[in-house]
């Protein structure tokens, strides 16, 4: 009797021990919750609260990640430093934004002002568990670089969601931007897909488009650009001889432009970064480093003959530039960028 009670007390021993492991056991496998991913409104959403700590002078303490890394024309600076200081107002009823949920990045271009006057603000930030962890700005100032300071409102091809027969890849946008840097780079002609109605913006600037210019490009605001005036880089004519003109590169279309041959003074382009693609708007941002050595005496420009370069051509410099495409059926439509000259040699603060 006294064996029988020992075996029915261990045995009740082992289920009730048993039932608590299985009990336990639910409890010791529940994950923690990972931080919720930034969809595209959200990573918009980001560059607004972004604005608002440059207008209030302060990053705060819940928007950036503690080792956050921040940029100003590829300066590494402490965040509240530089633009943080003199942001006066903004946006200025320009502000082009493009988000990828895929890299967390999310790139803009905004006109406003600091300290009163206006400025173009461009790059791109990264966000991670709901924090900026990367911020990288480009900052062109009326009176230092050239610029137009008076656009009232983007292209509305950026807002343009395309068929998805009209949708190229993340790779293939890559690839088509990675083309017209190549052809500038390498001094490449007819190796761009352009479309007939391409049009190029840089630092507000028309600096490339179609002899009429398309609704798009008229919609940004500011008026049709100026006449370009007779350019003084042109030597005089012999006497007798007809006066040479050089080509309008400004109105013979994007694909013209590049063929002009009259950019052989970009000797590299390196580095290239695209990290922000949108394959339903068909739009990708790189941000890359131009490399100008001042060496290359002059070019052979189609109808025109020998340029002989001066000036800022031939000055030593770098220009860091955000440049963004839009691209629809494979072919370049819009181009916009900005473009602050750098200290030649420089570094883009995220190699």
């Amino acid at each position: 009797m006294e064996k029988l009670c020992c075996a029915l007390l261990l045995a009740a021993s082992l289920t009730l021990a048993g039932c608590s492991q299985q009990a336990a056991a639910p409890a010791a496998a529940t994950p923690s919750a990972a931080p919720a991913g930034c969809d595209h409104d959200c990573l918009v959403g980001f560059v607004d609260k972004y604005l608002a700590a440059l207008l209030r002078h302060d990053p705060g303490k819940d928007l950036f990640a503690t080792n956050a890394q921040f940029t100003e024309n590829a300066q590494p600076l402490p965040l509240g430093a530089a633009l943080w200081q003199t942001a006066s107002a903004g946006p200025q009823g320009y502000k082009l934004v493009i988000a990828d949920p895929d890299t967390s990045n999310v790139a803009f271009y905004i006109l406003m002002q600091e300290n009163g006057n206006p400025i173009w603000l461009s790059g791109r930030l990264k966000v991670q568990g709901q924090k900026i962890t990367e911020l990288e700005t480009a900052i062109v100032r009326k009176g230092v670089s050239f610029g137009r300071f008076d656009r009232t409102a983007i292209s509305p091809l950026w807002n343009e969601i395309l068929k998805p027969d009209e949708r190229r890849s993340r790779e293939e946008l890559i690839a088509i931007a990675n083309k017209y840097f190549d052809a500038l780079d390498h001094h490449l002609t007819d190796s761009v897909p352009f479309a007939d109605e391409c049009f190029r913006i840089e630092n507000g600037v028309q600096t490339a488009a179609p002899a009429v210019l398309p609704a798009a490009a008229l919609a940004m605001g500011g008026g049709p650009p100026p006449a370009p005036p007779p350019s003084a880089a042109a030597p005089a004519a012999r006497p007798g001889a007809a006066a040479r003109k050089l080509p309008d590169v400004g109105h013979i279309g994007c694909k013209g432009n590049i063929n002009s041959n009259m950019w052989q003074y970009i000797t590299q382009i390196q580095p290239r970064r695209c990290e922000v693609v949108d394959v339903q708007r068909g739009a990708v941002q790189c941000i890359v480093l131009f490399h100008q050595d001042g060496e290359v005496p002059g070019t052979n420009v189609p109808g025109y003959g020998y340029l002989k370069y001066s000036g800022a051509t031939r000055r030593p410099f770098d220009t860091l530039i955000p440049e963004v495409f839009k691209v629809r059926n494979g072919k370049i439509i819009e181009i916009e960028a900005t473009m602050p000259s750098l200290p030649f040699g420089s570094k883009t603060g995220w190699e």
